[in-house]
């Protein structure tokens, strides 16, 4: 960071708003935040002739520029809401998309500032995560954490109560007050109360404004303008809970599973029928469309089950041999997935469905491949073709036809049998039998508009049986 810039973030430099531009460069911008503890500066490269880079940093009130730590660098130009509980940082970047909020503790952003290392360390950040909602604005206090979301059906105020000092979580799963009225049609506002900020939230109806109630985040309550109470936060009938999977794995610690149920229409008996959505397909519900059938089905008494999965594999096995090792590593984490939520009395496995979306697709298809009792049914959303299906694309220019089962007949396939039984374990469209010990597996192109890929098609049709001995 520019010394200039430092100085002038902690007001002994720069004088100016000019020199602050000259310091930063004709391509950069800057965006201060100050939490209680903490001054931190976001930083966009927006060099036309470079790769786009957006940078946090973080000094402690009080420190000299020297203190200056960069928290994260992303290649993309992303904007940040920073808060702060308890001396700890929570940093959520693009913020009318948020999907994820990483968070650093006290004591880890203690000893960060105090160590010679320029950057921290990815193993220190927390995730807290939140698919499907987006929020406008946020206040914390070392109480909680308070914000405003929109779902796509209305807006809600979301409290994260603090946990004790030697919980998992540096907080509680969120309680949810929804407000059932037009996002549209909805200003929030920070205003200083007697007793701190409030969330306060306006509603405007024929161009009249109406402020109607705020939240406290002191009190933890939703209050009306008279200070009478409008609605208890256990009033909702939804409940969603963060649950890590166990393991003794200590790199495995990061996996954990975000539930989403009714109340009153959930048993804890193995009963529940449960859609599971692996990593990548947490962002299926950030459609207000989508996330509005995805209520429909929590209304109907499913449990909506979303597995961050931290090691999914890149690329693709047919081109990239390392593709295997976070491959296996995933497998296995959806592998325990599924059985706690089986142990757990969610659900069983008969009721599970599970949806692989992009990089989690093929090892949700290889875990079906090997243990197809796992589920009840799966859907596997691909970003190109499967890549059995590929393969034979390449090698024998297979295109759909009348004469489609003799050219089947006659085709053969010449390639690298370490390659070719890679590529099988990772195959949808490999699990295929004639007896019916799979589950029902859809496969998706999910670059051609959702339509099933032609390989599927050939599934469908019973011309897979053609090719499965000669593979």
């Amino acid at each position: 960071m520019p010394r200039k810039l430092m100085q002038h973030t902690l007001g002994k430099g720069a004088s100016s708003d000019k020199e602050l531009c000259e310091t930063r460069g004709a391509h950069n911008r800057i965006k201060l935040h100050a939490t209680k503890s903490y001054i931190l500066a976001e930083l966009w490269n927006m060099d036309v002739k470079k790769v786009n880079k957006t940078e946090l940093y973080v000094v402690e009130h009080g420190s000299s520029f020297h203190g200056w730590k960069r928290l994260f660098q992303f290649d993309a130009n992303l904007e940040f809401m920073v808060e702060e509980v308890d001396n700890t940082i929570l940093a959520s970047p693009s913020i009318d998309s948020d999907l994820h909020s990483w968070y650093i503790s006290a004591g880890d952003m203690s000893r960060f500032l105090r160590s010679d290392e320029e950057a921290l360390e990815f193993s220190a950040v927390q995730t807290l995560n939140l698919p499907g909602y987006t929020f406008q604005m946020s206040i914390a206090n070392d109480a909680c954490l308070a914000r405003w979301m929109t779902n796509g059906q209305g807006g809600r105020f979301a409290l994260y109560r603090r946990n004790g000092t030697d919980a998992d979580f540096l907080l509680r799963p969120p309680v949810f007050v929804d407000v059932n009225m037009p996002p549209s049609e909805v200003t929030i506002v920070r205003e200083q109360h007697s007793d701190g900020f409030h969330a306060v939230l306006w509603h405007w109806s024929y161009l009249q404004y109406l402020q109607i109630y705020s939240l406290d985040c002191a009190v933890g309550r939703l209050v009306a303008e008279n200070s009478l109470p409008f609605v208890d936060f256990d009033a909702s009938p939804y409940e969603e809970r963060f649950e890590r999977i166990p393991s003794g794995n200590t790199t495995e610690q990061s996996r954990f599973l975000h539930l989403v149920y009714r109340r009153d229409r959930v048993a804890f008996n193995g009963t529940n029928p449960t859609l599971l959505l692996l990593g990548d397909a947490a962002w299926l519900v950030a459609d207000n469309r989508r996330l509005e059938r995805f209520y429909a089905l929590v209304d109907a008494g499913f449990v909506l089950a979303l597995v961050m999965l931290p090691r999914q594999p890149q690329g693709s096995p047919i081109t990239n041999a390392e593709y295997l090792a976070n491959a296996e590593s995933t497998v296995g984490d959806i592998r325990a997935a599924a059985e706690h939520l089986v142990a757990s009395g969610y659900s069983a496995p008969q009721k599970i469905a599970a949806l692989g979306y992009l990089r989690s697709a093929l090892p949700l298809a290889a875990l079906i491949n090997r243990e197809p009792k796992l589920f009840g049914a799966a859907m596997v959303a691909l970003a190109s073709k499967d890549p059995l299906a590929l393969l034979v694309w390449h090698q024998s220019r297979v295109q759909p036809g009348p004469d489609l089962a003799d050219r089947l007949r006659k085709f053969k396939l010449q390639v690298d049998p370490e390659l070719l039984q890679r590529i099988r374990q990772y195959s949808p469209s490999h699990g295929v039998r004639e007896a019916g010990d799979y589950p029902p597996v859809l496969v998706l192109d999910v670059l051609m508009d959702g339509h099933m890929s032609e390989f599927c098609e050939l599934c469908r049709f019973g011309l897979w049986r053609l090719l499965r001995d000669k593979l």
